[in-house]
């Protein structure tokens, strides 16, 4: 049976301009859950549209998303009206829309859900880099979350044609290296959305660990209160006690 996604015809959605390249589209009906059918629904159809590079939600005090293109590629109209086209064809059916990943797999610590297409989904994942053997993937989700990028590790242990791989939180990005006769770039992003949907997410970013940055400091003020300023030799004395200190508690 033939079906209009704008079923959305109803929520009645303002639409902006704040910038150039930007669609801001704001609704509560359609963007206070990401989760929501209406929402899954309006991404999976928009981001089928190549010109649009990202969608940023934020469903704090006024529910909208934020549309994304390159200005220097495609004009307002154009995007528009392909955007319209995908929401509103006749033809359109469920199985055309692409995936969306949960929402807890894109959002940010400032909250904002952060989606962009790869690999034929709707997903917080974006491609850095990628050959025929290894992949780089970031995502603004894991900043200073260990505990995710502990999940991810767990997952990818177990995945036949996972050869190597490396999670660092700070940088929000993980490195596979992996055998593309066992497995896909679109599998190994599903395998990742998986890992963060059914992780426990941290409500507090992890603590910053100062003792390297203390210590790359610490060698040259030491090195030029030696040899140009004696009257330094006090303080890099100092600094150099203060970060030798959490090993002489742990020891």
């Amino acid at each position: 049976m033939k079906s209009s996604l704008c079923d959305v015809s109803d929520v009645t959605p303002v639409v902006h301009f704040p910038a150039a390249g930007v669609i801001r589209v704001v609704s509560p009906a359609l963007f206070a859950d990401p989760d929501g059918d209406l929402c899954r629904r309006f991404l999976g159809r928009t981001l089928l549209a190549r010109e649009i590079e990202t969608a940023e939600i934020e469903s704090s005090a006024s529910p909208r998303v934020d549309l994304r293109f390159n200005p220097a590629r495609f004009g307002r109209k154009r995007v528009l009206r392909r955007v319209a086209d995908l929401l509103s064809s006749v033809d359109a059916t469920p199985g055309d829309a692409l995936v969306v990943a949960p929402a807890s797999t894109a959002r940010d610590h400032q909250g904002v859900v952060r989606y962009r297409r790869c690999a034929n989904r709707v997903t917080g994942w974006r491609v850095d880099r990628a050959n025929l053997s290894s992949l780089r993937l970031s995502n603004p989700v894991l900043y200073r979350k260990s505990a995710l990028t502990q999940a991810i590790e767990r997952e990818l242990m177990s995945v036949l044609g996972v050869r190597r791989y490396d999670t660092d939180s700070r940088k929000c990005r993980v490195d596979i290296e992996y055998d593309p006769r066992h497995v896909s770039v679109v599998q190994l992003i599903e395998i990742l959305d998986g890992a963060l949907a059914g992780a426990e997410h941290p409500e507090t970013l992890d603590k910053l660990d100062r003792n390297l940055t203390l210590c790359a400091v610490s060698l040259p003020l030491a090195a030029a209160a030696q040899f140009a300023v004696p009257a330094l030799l006090p303080v890099s004395g100092a600094l150099f006690f203060y970060t030798t200190l959490p090993s002489f508690k742990r020891a």
